[in-house]
């Protein structure tokens, strides 16, 4: 989304809170959920409570998981642990690992009571269960080998250009520019790498 580029200052884009800002709006305007859910946090960040959770409920209303799990943060900190959990227990049904998290906290300190705890947790197992597949995981895990592969043989290449016929040749900067690109791959190697366990971790059980 065009509004995110701003946001966050991507794909060449200057960051521009304040047209980002303006592009949530009339996409939120055309319903559009997920502007919602970021003028949400955006208002969140200012400061601005009243309207973040006014945008939030727009969003959860829609069906935004995470734009509810806010709401029920924004409960919490509040004081209101009824309502936080009402709105995490929706949430942790559909399959959200921090949501079902928070509730076992609360069971923890007697706020939820046993029948409400497992009621959501089997659902929260249904959901995880009909998000997973022998085919998602084995396309993970596969990836995951992939990218360990790669980092590991950029290492091995780092390491290389410590030796002596790697220096002959640094005063035209080849050795620069390797170390730059082997460094790059090793950076986004580690971040798709972290990512893609995050996801595996998010379809987990809960006994």
């Amino acid at each position: 989304m065009l509004a995110d580029r701003y946001e966050y200052g991507e794909k060449g884009f200057p960051r521009d809170r304040t047209k980002a800002m303006e592009l949530f709006t009339r996409a939120a305007e055309l319903r559009y959920t997920k502007a919602h859910s970021s003028l949400g946090g955006i208002y969140h960040e200012g400061g601005n409570l009243k309207k973040a959770k006014f945008h939030f409920e727009a969003a959860a209303m829609a069906g935004h998981e995470g734009a509810r799990f806010n709401i029920g943060s924004m409960e919490a900190h509040s004081g209101n642990m009824e309502r936080a959990n009402k709105h995490w227990m929706i949430v942790a049904s559909a399959g959200s690992h921090n949501a079902m998290q928070n509730l076992q906290h609360g069971f923890e300190l007697g706020v939820i009571s046993r029948k409400s705890i497992d009621s959501t947790l089997t659902a929260y197992n249904s959901s995880c269960a009909e998000m997973r597949s022998e085919a998602r995981d084995a396309c993970i895990h596969c990836q995951l080998t992939r990218l360990l592969v790669i980092f590991f043989f950029s290492m091995y290449l780092e390491g290389s250009m410590t030796t002596k016929e790697w220096h002959t040749d640094e005063r035209n900067g080849v050795t620069i520019m390797a170390r730059a690109t082997t460094w790059a791959i090793v950076v986004t190697t580690c971040g798709q790498t972290v990512f893609l366990y995050l996801i595996s971790l998010s379809f987990q059980f809960i006994e």
